[in-house]
């Protein structure tokens, strides 16, 4: 990986969740992913730490095959079958209703920028 990092390209993914936003910035080189970055603009209502660990998680997850990180960070379609944020509700159905990211949790919105700037890359 070349230590020029105005070579380095990065994308910032805005989705709404239970709590808030949460900004997902996903930096790539040469056409691969080499980090993902977790930003709150809220006041979120779990732990600092779950979201520390979430942060180092994902940087370390896209060292390793795409699809399976995705694979291991998403939720399911319907959020009863799988992980959703207890705070999942209302807000975050009417802004996808309006056109705009939203997730049934943070790991959920992680895992959907991961898959969005995949598919920009491989345009």
């Amino acid at each position: 990986m070349s230590e020029d990092f105005d070579s380095w390209t990065s994308r910032t993914y805005s989705f709404q969740v239970g709590c808030g936003k949460i900004f997902i910035t996903v930096v790539s080189y040469a056409g691969q992913i080499i980090k993902v970055i977790t930003h709150r603009k809220s006041i979120f209502a779990c732990d600092l730490t779950f979201f520390d660990a979430l942060n180092r998680q994902t940087s370390f997850q896209t060292n390793r095959e795409l699809e399976q990180a995705i694979d291991d960070l998403m939720g399911n379609e319907h959020p009863r079958e799988g992980h959703f944020c207890h705070k999942y509700g209302i807000k975050v159905k009417s802004a996808v209703k309006q056109g705009k990211l939203g997730a049934f949790s943070c790991v959920d919105a992680v895992s959907q920028a991961i898959r969005k700037e995949i598919s920009e890359l491989s345009e």
